[in-house]
């Protein structure tokens, strides 16, 4: 199954981004025993007059890959610019307490809102971070929705775990990592 969603998807999941190789030679590393260094470009999807053409496209290179994870790190590209959200994402699988296959997905990483998108006069002036976190959430909960339909459809049977995110104000974190206080005194509600 692992391998099944890694390399023989055929994207027919209904969200609002497209991953393709940037290069040719990055879906033959991708498919590879050793897809490190791959890249893919996030197309992102948006229905809305002229709001696809100022739609924040991104891309991710492969920096980490296990048998059981991969680690993709958002990267700037010619094509792209920089990426709607900075940080390191992991899909994975592993067994758990229980002796079940447990999927995941886990991440750190920080909205970034370009100004074409902040500013864009065709489109709507109330795209801030949250709107793009709220995307990402939606996003990931239909992806979630989508495996857990295709594993019961195909004979399995699956049990979803409620997500744990954590939303911090990084203006806040950054004043604290630039003071003497502890790590402790950040608030993550």
């Amino acid at each position: 199954m692992y391998t099944y969603f890694r390399t023989g998807h055929s994207n027919t999941l209904d969200v609002s981004w497209y991953f393709a190789p940037y290069f040719l030679s990055d879906l033959q590393l991708w498919i590879s025993n050793e897809p490190v260094t791959a890249i893919f470009q996030i197309y992102a999807h948006a229905d809305a007059l002229f709001i696809g053409l100022t739609a924040d496209d991104g891309a991710i290179m492969i920096s980490e890959f296990t048998p059981n994870f991969w680690i993709g790190s958002t990267i700037t590209t010619a094509n792209t610019g920089t990426q709607p959200f900075s940080g390191n994402r992991q899909w994975g699988y592993h067994t758990n307490q229980s002796g079940n296959l447990e999927l995941y997905a886990r991440a750190v990483d920080i909205a970034r809102v370009s100004d074409i998108i902040r500013y864009n006069p065709l489109g709507n002036s109330t795209c801030k971070e949250d709107t793009y976190y709220n995307i990402g959430d939606a996003t990931w909960t239909n992806l979630q929705n989508e495996i857990e339909q295709w594993i019961n459809d195909n004979g399995g049977q699956v049990s979803v775990v409620p997500r744990t995110a954590i939303r911090f104000d990084k203006n806040k974190l950054q004043e604290l990592l630039e003071q003497n206080e502890t790590i402790d005194q950040i608030n993550c509600d």
